[in-house]
């Protein structure tokens, strides 16, 4: 199994993660932003509400099963179709993220599950101004700086981190910054591609630094 990237920190596989994952190494933690069932347009994937009850929900459950401690940010609207977390966290985001049956929606669900890394020294949710997109790349990405901090809540430095619907890579990208080793695998190449040019140019590190030192004004307990 031949890595579509790899550096001394991080390690892209483009394919289906069912058939990738039997073959990984150990991994301390599942962090992902899994799709959303919101009909979005891709080369390889059905994003319907159906797969993800029947391809996207047993993925999960089967990194619960072997990993322990998988972080994930599944979408409000499909959150109920996941196991039970252990604990339930959010990220609330003035800026919205879209409309709800109730309203603009302003915060995203995180849902816990396994040990926590770092327990009673870290709050499960975080609020800041987080409303930047750092890409147009990727329909649903999510800002860095969001993901840095969800990283570093659910991991410690030198563990590695697998996200197995990767997109552009915003995970490794945020594992490679905090200097824990980490696994993307996309099923589509395009975004492979991205990911992999992120990885290799950097992101613009003042721009993690100022998005989470405003979120740090508002929200103690990131332990950096």
């Amino acid at each position: 199994m031949n890595p579509y990237y790899q550096d001394d920190y991080c390690t892209i596989y483009h394919g289906d993660c069912r058939d990738i994952m039997p073959s990984l190494p150990k991994v301390d933690l599942v962090l992902t932003d899994p799709p959303y069932g919101v009909k979005i347009k891709y080369n390889n994937y059905d994003d319907s509400d159906e797969n993800i009850r029947k391809v996207i929900v047993p993925i999960i459950v089967t990194c619960i099963e072997k990993y322990g401690r998988v972080v994930l940010t599944p979408g409000n609207k499909q959150v109920w179709k996941y196991p039970p977390a252990r604990d339930i966290g959010c990220w609330f985001n003035p800026a919205g993220t879209g409309f709800g049956s109730w309203g603009f929606c302003l915060a995203h669900i995180i849902l816990f599950y396994g040990k926590d890394p770092h327990p009673n020294k870290m709050p499960s949710s975080i609020t800041g101004l987080f409303d930047r997109r750092d890409s147009d790349n990727h329909p649903c990405i999510k800002p860095l700086p969001f993901i840095t901090w969800l990283v570093n809540r659910a991991s410690d430095e030198g563990e590695t981190v697998l996200d197995p619907f990767m997109g552009s890579g915003t995970t490794l990208r945020a594992a490679k910054t905090l200097k824990r080793k980490s696994i993307g695998v996309e099923l589509e190449e395009k975004y492979c591609e991205i990911a992999a040019r992120r990885l290799a140019r950097g992101d613009n590190f003042d721009n993690i630094k100022i998005g989470m030192e405003k979120c740090k004004g508002v929200q103690q307990g990131f332990g950096l």
